[in-house]
């Protein structure tokens, strides 16, 4: 009695069991059943998926791997597929040719209005699209009055390893001279013996 007793202390109570069911053909339908309700509820949840004249079609309902076809009146649980498991439907007779989902009723397949689905994701905006808004939005507050670069695009400059007016032509490299342009360095390392 004891043992019983801590049995069903210890054992894990779930209150549903989410299957996915998968067709030959690629269709997945996924649904929640309790883990009590038999293997024949989930093949009666498949009948009904299915357009009037192949209602009347036998198929098998199993697992893999390795493949064991589930008994229709033993339960989800004891079957263990709770809390969640994949099965598979294998026609015996009935649909195997067509387009996927051909024998599943339209009304499985009915879309959310475009209006709904616009509203829930934004516009996407090219990456290029934003910089040249950036660009040509700056002012005359963020551009120096005498032309230079801003302190935060200067900071950024710096943060990405560049020095100050580098990237735009409007500074020269630390030691460079006019001395060193006439020796016709190649602008290879000096340590660099190639």
């Amino acid at each position: 009695m004891l043992g019983e007793l801590e049995k069903m202390q210890k054992a894990k109570v779930y209150s549903h069991a989410q299957l996915k069911i998968n067709f030959p053909d690629g269709v997945r339908i996924e649904a929640k059943f309790l883990p009590n309700e038999t293997i024949q509820s989930v093949k009666d949840l498949v009948l009904s998926t299915f357009l009037p004249e192949y209602s009347i079609s036998q198929f098998d309902v199993y697992i893999s791997p390795p493949r064991r076809v589930l008994e229709t009146n033993k339960s989800l649980k004891n079957e263990g597929l709770v809390p969640a498991a994949k099965v598979h439907v294998s026609w015996k007779s009935g649909p195997m040719q067509g387009s996927p989902g051909f024998y599943i009723q339209p009304r499985f397949f009915q879309s959310l209005s475009i209006a709904s689905v616009t509203s829930a994701f934004p516009d996407s905006v090219g990456l290029n699209d934003t910089k040249n808004s950036q660009t040509k939005g700056k002012t005359l507050s963020q551009e120096g009055s005498d032309g230079n670069i801003s302190k935060e695009e200067e900071l950024m400059q710096r943060m990405l390893g560049k020095r100050k007016g580098l990237g735009l032509g409007l500074g020269k490299k630390k030691g460079s001279s006019a001395t060193n342009e006439s020796k016709g360095t190649t602008g290879k390392p000096t340590w660099f013996k190639g």
